[in-house]
């Protein structure tokens, strides 16, 4: 039973048990926190809007002056080139709107045009990290072509962008709220992810699969639409492809906006700073719980107790 609280309060809510509950509440909390404050949704909307804009006007036409090479060759090349400029565009916007909730966290208000100003000071670091993760990533995908090895070289893939990702999931909370370099943010990032990495990976699986499922409509309606654009049909080809893109636009902005309010509520707990509402230290410290350490440690402290 829960306890009721006097003079018809809220009831109490225990801290919920297990991981992927504790993620499904950090999770919740992100939500709550953006539905709460409407206006901080005007940078991540203003951010697919750039980055869509950006990748139609270089993803496009590059993949129309090389389509004589091959589907495969077009896309890969078209890929390349707006790599960078992507990554570019999402980070910067991403800053940004990290930089307005973290005021939000220490009880003051960031207009739009001060955060895009600050992001604005932070654009050589933002430069840099582009930059890394552009090779980063290119480098992985140019992995996975080798040819002669190609399950290996898969799979190896495969390990090294989930342990890139992982080791660097904090970099965007720590440009936004520390001035430090690209290099000393991986550091700290790494340091972070391996004091929190339970929490961190089952919030940031949580998110995925839920947008995941709620993204399903959309892809259907994409390969409808590629499928009617395939046999000929381009008008109404075109008509499905929109609607796809109305279907999975606001999916990918709602998932990338709770992802980044999750890291920075993750960093921020990490680092001791004060938590944004409405998460609470009751709710995030149950999600922090300290790990057990390995099995030998724990045999080899009973054998010295025992003697």
């Amino acid at each position: 039973m829960h306890w009721v609280p006097p003079d018809g309060g809220e009831f109490y809510r225990p801290p919920p048990k297990g991981r992927i509950a504790r993620g499904l509440e950090l999770t919740r909390k992100s939500w709550e926190l953006l539905c709460g404050e409407r206006r901080l949704w005007v940078l991540p909307a203003i951010s697919a809007v750039a980055v869509a804009v950006a990748a139609a006007a270089i993803f496009v036409p590059a993949a129309f002056l090389l389509r004589h090479h091959g589907w495969k060759i077009s896309v890969l090349v078209a890929s390349t080139a707006a790599a960078l400029p992507l990554t570019l565009i999402s980070t910067f916007f991403n800053v940004a709107f990290l930089a307005t909730v973290d005021a939000h966290a220490r009880g003051r208000e960031l207009g739009i045009r001060d955060a895009l100003r600050f992001a604005r000071s932070r654009f050589r670091a933002i430069l840099a990290w582009s930059l890394l993760a552009t090779l980063v990533g290119s480098a992985l995908r140019a992995l996975e072509n080798v040819n002669g090895a190609d399950l290996v070289a898969r799979l190896f893939s495969a390990l090294a962008g989930l342990a890139w990702s992982l080791a660097t999931y904090f970099v965007i909370p720590i440009l936004a709220m520390e001035q430090l370099s690209v290099r000393e943010s991986m550091k700290r990032s790494a340091q972070v992810f391996r004091r929190q990495w339970g929490p961190q990976v089952t919030g940031d699986l949580v998110i995925s699969a839920f947008f995941g499922i709620l993204v399903m409509p959309g892809l259907f309606t994409a390969f409808a639409g590629y499928t009617t654009l395939s046999n000929g049909n381009t008008a109404a080809g075109v008509i499905v492809v929109a609607i796809a893109v109305l279907l999975v636009a606001p999916v990918l902005v709602m998932s990338n906006a709770i992802t980044q309010v999750f890291s920075l509520a993750v960093y921020r707990h990490a680092m001791g700073a004060p938590l944004p509402t409405p998460f609470t230290e009751e709710d995030v410290r149950a999600a922090f719980k300290p790990k057990k350490p390995p099995f030998w440690r724990r045999w080899r402290r009973k054998g010295a107790e025992k003697e």
